[in-house]
């Protein structure tokens, strides 16, 4: 019970000792917030050639950013669509860009391994240009980089669940250490005991060997009286 807990001391020693050491380490510094940046873009979508916001962003998959994109304008009461490719918001109530909803559409593309989203923001029959509609512009710039911060925070979740999965890991493999160390002390003490009783029998079984030395003398002598009895016998 003292080994098991002097190891279980000894892992939990280790543990913080690596906390300590991550917190200093060059391998992790300090956090930096993400700057995005939204760029004014022409693209082709389901209405034809409109004006677009572009916006990369990092550490997540078009998957996640399609999810949470979806997710986001269903709150905001839109009508989804996902047709070819991109995704029609209908009626979306985005009140920082505008009082009155609007049609947002939006493509999710991959270009050189970094995901982006392309958002076109309908006001109306009049999409938001830098301009035409230079206030709504900003907003709707302000609210991609309000949406890439929420990528931001998704891809720090999945960090969070991956780094919470490996430490799991670790702690069972420690458990599994503290268990193995418990086990060699109990192999230790059996084996003591082996070698305790090992040594009684082999001072046990040095006088044995004397006693049998004995036996083969006196043997040997009664073997020849026999023969010398032949002997005479013969004679």
């Amino acid at each position: 019970m003292k080994n098991l807990l002097f190891s279980a001391l000894m892992f939990l020693g280790v543990l913080q000792s690596a906390a300590l050491w991550a917190q200093k380490s060059p391998e992790f510094p300090e956090y930096q917030l993400p700057v995005f940046e939204v760029e004014e873009t022409e693209q082709d979508m389901s209405l034809g050639l409109q004006n677009g916001l572009r916006m990369e962003i990092r550490n997540v998959s078009t998957k996640d950013i399609e999810r949470v994109w979806k997710d986001d304008m269903k709150n905001r009461d839109a009508k989804l669509k996902d047709s070819r490719g991109e995704i029609s918001a209908l009626g979306a109530s985005i009140l920082t860009v505008s009082r009155s909803k609007m049609d947002v559409y939006a493509k999710v593309v991959t270009q050189n391994d970094v995901p982006a989203i392309i958002a076109f923001f309908d006001l109306g029959g009049k999409f938001i240009t830098s301009e035409e509609t230079k206030t709504e512009y900003e907003q709707a710039v302000a609210f991609m980089k309000s949406f890439g911060m929420l990528m931001e925070n998704v891809a720090i979740e999945k960090e969070l669940d991956t780094a919470n999965g490996d430490l799991k890991k670790m702690e069972k493999e420690g458990e599994k250490l503290v268990k193995e160390n418990e086990k060699l002390h109990e192999d230790i003490k059996d084996w003591e005991e082996k070698i305790r009783k090992a040594k009684i029998d082999i001072e046990k079984n040095i006088v044995d060997q004397e006693g049998n030395k004995q036996q083969v003398v006196n043997q040997n002598f009664k073997i020849s009286w026999i023969k010398d009895k032949f002997k005479k016998l013969k004679n």
